[in-house]
């Protein structure tokens, strides 16, 4: 009894061994695809592609190689926001307006392939500021506005301070009209309590026109409305 026991035990054993054996493997989920240039077709390579779950889960990683493709294998199943980064350049769809990232569903051992992705080159605006006599302006803070999406006003989209030289310059700007803004560093008189003022002013007997600058907008005026 013992004996035929035993040897039952061994033979279940090398049944499910070889059951194992035989069954195919899962097959795993994958995304790939190719990163060009608007307008035209031309690949772009070394683009980071971010591939982050929609809910906290899964992240992975890739860089497009010199045809502009990727690809990332045993991607877990779930909805995934793809972005892309490369510097210089925005991302956009099929209508040529900005996309910041683009939303895909991965099934269980899908394989995702042939994705396309257009970036186009981004803007760059650059300037010098000076003062009255041509002479260099140190630390003014130049603002980049546009106009609000289908908004009245205007939205600020970057800042930068001129250096030693009154040089500045913004770059990764969407193509587009934009407002430039020159706003002076502070001036301490401004903090000078106007008490004070108003008594230097009564024992001199005159009036010193206080002069100082404010705020311009391009090309060289003080109302936005004309800017």
């Amino acid at each position: 009894m013992t004996r035929s026991i035993g040897l039952g035990l061994i033979l279940l054993s090398g049944l499910l061994a070889s059951a194992q054996e035989s069954a195919p493997a899962a097959k795993t989920s994958s995304v790939a695809g190719t990163v060009v240039k608007e307008p035209g077709s031309e690949p772009l390579k070394k683009v980071l592609v971010q591939v982050i779950a929609e809910r906290q889960g899964e992240s992975y990683t890739a860089s497009t190689d010199g045809e502009g493709h990727f690809r990332l294998d045993n991607v877990a199943p779930g909805r995934y926001n793809i972005f892309f980064e490369k510097t210089g350049f925005a991302g956009v769809n099929g209508r040529g307006l900005k996309s910041d990232s683009n939303v895909v569903s991965v099934q269980a051992g899908q394989a995702l392939e042939d994705l396309l992705f257009r970036m186009l080159p981004t803007a760059v605006i650059s300037g010098r500021v000076t003062d009255e006599d041509g002479d260099p302006m140190h630390e003014v803070r130049v603002f980049v506005q546009r106009k609000k999406p289908g908004r009245t006003g205007r939205e600020g989209v970057g800042m930068v301070g001129t250096n030693d030289l009154g040089e500045y310059r913004l770059a990764g700007l969407f193509p587009g009209e934009y407002w430039i803004v020159a706003m002076p560093p502070p001036d301490f008189r401004d903090y000078v309590r106007q008490r004070e003022k108003s008594t230097a002013e009564g024992n001199n007997g005159d009036s010193k026109t206080d002069t100082r600058y404010v705020t311009t907008y391009y090309p060289g005026t003080y109302d936005a409305t004309e800017a």
